[in-house]
């Protein structure tokens, strides 16, 4: 199952900035907790990418797995996001709720928790 048809990213980002909008973030998924589902992680960066966009990648359920080097899922596409999340406390059987959040350079986040704009 999949989140995002890759067909329509291009076309809902083209219409929004028709409408003077700025499209500057998406959010993807890799195993959703309520079906697993997994967006197309490497095809839809190579689209946001073109727009400068911040890209993170919701990985609470099904991201525990990248640990294993047989499970691992759209590793390619992972490593051209901003920011990774996962959740020990569901697949990875961590005691108490807990998140870890990767972040590709972690200037952009601190930046934006400050209120500055980030740098292009």
């Amino acid at each position: 199952m999949v989140f995002i048809d890759v067909n329509k990213v291009k076309e809902i980002i083209e219409k929004d900035i028709k409408e003077g909008l700025i499209p500057f973030f998406l959010g993807l998924t890799i195993g959703g907790t309520g079906l697993g589902a997994t967006d197309p992680i490497t095809e839809i960066v190579k689209i946001t990418k073109e727009y400068n966009m911040f890209v993170n990648v919701d990985a609470a359920w099904a991201g525990t797995a990248f640990y294993v080097p047989e499970l691992r899922q759209e590793l390619e596409g992972l490593k051209h996001v901003d920011s990774i999340m996962m959740n020990y406390g569901k697949w990875g059987m961590g005691g108490m709720p807990g998140a870890m959040m990767f972040v590709a350079d972690r200037d952009k986040l601190i930046e934006s928790m400050e209120g500055k704009a980030p740098k292009p």
